[in-house]
């Protein structure tokens, strides 16, 4: 059980939001809905690890994510709205590296990558740089990335905008991953300005309307 508490994030000397409490239990996907600037991405950090909230608590299992980083981030992975893959470097060794990382595992069965690849519609792809590839390829790659997970410990997964540059058969594919990891009793949060297409799968995805925090007059306003 993922729980947040009571939780204010802030930019800088900005305060997004407060008081945002939420559980998501194994076998759920809570959408994280709001408008551009409300902290849904801040959020994701806070929640994966990379950002401190100034408020509230972060727990799994009812142990603060803060006490045990290194168990938590074997548990979890954060797929951002950045593709954050290596330019020079091929689609196939972006992928394996990836996956090195994500599983603790120094060698991957070759066939589990062409695999996911090809789920991807990238198997022509392989050998090419991924600064080559278009916006949209690059988030096939992250496609991939999750197959790859589909096996392994990291059931929670935070997912920033991933329909983004999607066409209407990598969100397809998209909604079948999210929709086995939950079936194995893994969960998901995700920030997205649309609905994710679970319905189809006849997972009900739960939504999260984050509001801004009030701003606080100041003597100049």
């Amino acid at each position: 059980m993922l729980q947040v508490a009571q939780l204010a994030c802030a930019a800088g000397d900005r305060t997004l939001f407060r008081d945002l409490s939420f559980i998501v239990q194994p076998g759920e996907v809570l959408q994280l809905r709001g408008p551009n600037g409300v902290g849904k991405t801040t959020l994701l950090r806070a929640i994966a690890g990379l950002g401190r909230p100034i408020e509230g608590s972060i727990s799994f299992d009812g142990e603060p994510l803060d006490a045990t980083p290194y168990r938590w981030a074997g548990l979890m992975l954060m797929q951002g709205h950045l593709s954050g893959w290596k330019q020079h470097q091929s689609v196939w060794d972006n992928l394996r590296s990836q996956a090195q990382l994500d599983t603790a595992q120094h060698t991957l069965a070759p066939e589990l990558i062409e695999h996911w690849l090809g789920e991807a519609g990238l198997s022509k792809q392989r050998h090419l740089p991924a600064g080559r590839l278009s916006a949209g390829q690059k988030r096939r790659m992250g496609l991939a990335r999750l197959g790859l997970n589909l096996a392994g410990s990291r059931k929670v997964w935070l997912l920033d905008e991933p329909t983004t540059a999607l066409d209407h058969a990598g969100q397809t594919l998209l909604v079948d991953l999210i929709a086995r990891l939950v079936e194995s009793g893994g969960m998901v949060v995700a920030a997205t300005h649309q609905s994710l297409g679970l319905e189809t799968r006849a997972i009900e995805p739960r939504t999260l309307e984050i509001e801004p925090a009030q701003r606080r007059a100041t003597r100049h306003e």
